[in-house]
């Protein structure tokens, strides 16, 4: 299929140019492949290019508008018959399909059949002339056919000799005495009889040199008629691009855009992404990033909380998760004076089996590191797990009802060579209470303070600090 731009207006009205296979800059700086000079244009416009056997165009951010048969678009397929404005400039958009007709043209072909056809018809005009002349002559010239009446009867007699007459006599009334009546027929001539040997010899020379010459007529007609007209070009159906298919080639585009530091124009690209298809997930998890390079944390933790909540199941909820928290405790960090000296390095849930005395028994396993070179004392650290249990259909968390839901972890007293710091703090269910209340072990937040100033927030699993319920973040 090959497209071509008509320039309707303008400087340049009336000129075509045909889209290249490679994408088609168009603006007004001088690197586009098609150069407008248009004030409403910005420098770098619009891109056009080839897309599924059809055109797409869609625009480069800026901040002049793009029509399509008067519609407002960012982004649009084209076909056939579209008409685009690009600031004052309009351009109509052309598909030719290539296709190869044999035989003349039509304009020496109807030049010939014109000539032979007026001097076909003037030679059978004059053929039949000259017949129609040749059958009046013979009729004209052949005797009469209108036959005698009988003669009558010969009457014999002897008293006079019999004299032959012919009939009718020359007078009406009859001879005297007996006669003898002999009839005689009308022969023509030698010299008619050659003549019309003579005329009917020309005769069958005319038809059958008519005859030729009818035949010759029909062909030259028949060789000389113009071939029918080519077969419209088919109509080429472009099936519309999949929702993947438009996510993809949107995320191409804005990736390209940031990694040439236009950073709005990728965003906005993305943004209009999320708007059309909210489930696209690359989509938040490259905005998110982005955000976070240029400081906008809580725009990033926005697009990491909203990734996790469409995510659902899915294993890209588990890293939306693990990122919020992350950004979210570096958040907390930077803005606390002196925080940040302790840190949760591990946390890790160890079960025990059942017995007559408890329903369910876990240990909260979590493991301190020091991030500075002189960490403070054992004494000088608080360190708080909150328990969560869940529904056995899994859709409702809430505290645990099983024990106090907020418990203080023993601490060890004092710091390993490594710098690190362990606590622990137990889970225990009583015996007869999972018969009472249909639940099970969620997970636990646990939190570390240092002279009353939170120094790091952890949870396991880590959805628990983006989920957590009402009731447990008025716990903590």
């Amino acid at each position: 299929m090959i497209f071509r731009l008509v320039i309707l207006n303008g400087p340049r009205q009336g000129e075509r140019i045909t889209v290249p296979i490679e994408p088609l800059l168009v603006g007004r700086a001088p690197d586009c492949g098609l150069r407008l000079d248009d004030p409403e244009v910005a420098e770098r416009h619009a891109v056009i290019e080839h897309f599924q056997g059809g055109l797409l165009i869609h625009d480069l951010g800026s901040m002049n508008r793009i029509l399509v048969n008067k519609r407002e678009i960012t982004r649009s397929i084209l076909k056939h018959g579209d008409e685009i404005e690009l600031g004052r400039t309009r351009l109509l958009v052309q598909a030719f399909v290539q296709a190869e007709v044999k035989g003349r043209s039509p304009e020496i072909i109807n030049e010939t059949s014109g000539g032979r056809g007026k001097g076909a018809m003037a030679m059978l005009t004059v053929a039949l002339l000259v017949v129609l002349g040749l059958v009046w002559i013979v009729r004209t010239r052949r005797p009469p056919a209108t036959p005698l009446p009988p003669p009558p009867p010969a009457v014999a007699t002897t008293a006079a000799p019999p004299i032959a007459v012919e009939w009718p006599p020359a007078t009406s009334a009859p001879p005297a005495g007996p006669v003898m009546v002999v009839v005689t027929s009308a022969v023509p001539d030698e010299t008619t009889v050659e003549e019309i040997r003579r005329l009917r010899a020309e005769l069958a020379l005319l038809q059958s040199s008519f005859r030729a010459m009818a035949t010759q007529a029909a062909a030259t007609v028949e060789s000389a008629r113009p071939p029918p007209p080519p077969s419209p070009p088919p109509t080429v159906t472009t099936a519309p691009p999949t929702r993947a298919d438009v996510a993809a080639h949107t995320i191409a585009r804005a990736k390209a855009e940031a990694a040439a530091n236009r950073w709005d124009a990728a965003d906005r690209l993305l943004a209009e992404l999320q708007r059309q298809d909210p489930d696209v997930l690359a989509a938040y998890e490259l905005r998110a990033t982005w955000f976070e390079q240029r400081g906008q944390i809580e725009a990033a933790l926005a697009q990491w909380a909203e990734m996790y909540r469409r995510a659902a199941d899915r294993p890209d909820a588990a890293r939306a998760a693990e990122e919020w928290t992350r950004l979210s405790l570096e958040q907390r960090r930077a803005g606390a004076s002196g925080a940040g000296r302790v840190v949760i390095h591990q946390i890790s849930v160890q079960r025990f089996p059942e017995s007559q005395d408890y329903d369910d028994m876990r240990l909260v396993r979590i493991v301190l590191r020091s991030a500075s070179p002189r960490p403070p004392p054992p004494n000088a650290l608080r360190v708080e797990v909150v328990m969560f249990d869940e529904s056995e259909d899994g859709h409702t968390i809430m505290l645990t009802r099983a024990m106090p839901a907020r418990v203080r972890a023993w601490i060890s007293e004092s710091w390993s060579a490594e710098g690190t710091l362990n606590a622990s703090a137990a889970y225990v269910v009583p015996a007869g209470f999972r018969q009472q209340s249909a639940t099970r072990f969620h997970g636990c937040i646990v939190r570390v303070f240092c002279d009353n100033r939170l120094e790091d927030e952890a949870a396991r699993p880590v959805d628990l600090l983006i989920r957590g319920p009402s009731q447990a973040r008025r716990s903590l």
